[in-house]
């Protein structure tokens, strides 16, 4: 299944609307204020992302040894497949198995770390099908959520990071 999910992370990094959005840069060590807001702004001024008008959800993380993500998209899990009538929350996969969400997915994922590869934790590489991350202190990846990807398995130490995903809002429609 794996192999399918690979496959499926080429298929997707065609699409100029997906990969348009990833960027990894590191926020140094003159952070002003709160790093999630800091990273934000870096990106508002850098790269033209405006998350200001998005729901998130924060989690803070501490991965330790033996810890991995296998190739995946953000709150997606395999399933068989549900039904047939085109109105699941179904990513086709093959024939038998989809990406099935059960709530709604992320628009973008901020990964933040707070730890680097090689001197706090050794392995759990970030992993697009097309690009090996080795994550340093205050590195930043950030994604359109669709995008394959995972974390390759710790082999010693503690790598912490914020990770934070960004809903769209619903936009409310106006009654006459």
């Amino acid at each position: 299944m794996q192999e399918i999910i690979y496959a499926l992370g080429f298929e997707r990094i065609s699409d100029p609307e997906i990969i348009k959005n990833r960027f990894y840069f590191n926020l140094g060590n003159e952070i002003e204020g709160d790093i999630i807001e800091f990273a934000k702004q870096t990106l508002k001024k850098n790269y033209d992302i405006d998350l200001a008008n998005f729901r998130t959800e924060v989690i803070q993380r501490d991965n330790n040894v033996g810890f991995y993500l296998n190739w995946h998209i953000d709150d997606c899990a395999v399933h068989k497949h549900k039904s047939t009538d085109g109105k699941t929350n179904n990513i086709p996969l093959n024939d038998k198995y989809s990406l099935y969400h059960l709530k709604e997915l992320p628009k973008y994922t901020m990964i933040i770390y707070l730890s680097s590869i090689d001197e706090d934790f050794f392995g759990g590489e970030f992993e697009f099908v097309n690009q090996l991350i080795k994550p340093k202190k205050h590195d930043v990846i950030f994604f359109d959520s669709r995008e394959v990807h995972r974390v390759r398995r710790f082999r010693e130490g503690n790598r912490k990071n914020i990770l934070i995903k960004y809903f769209e809002n619903e936009i409310q429609e106006m009654k006459s």
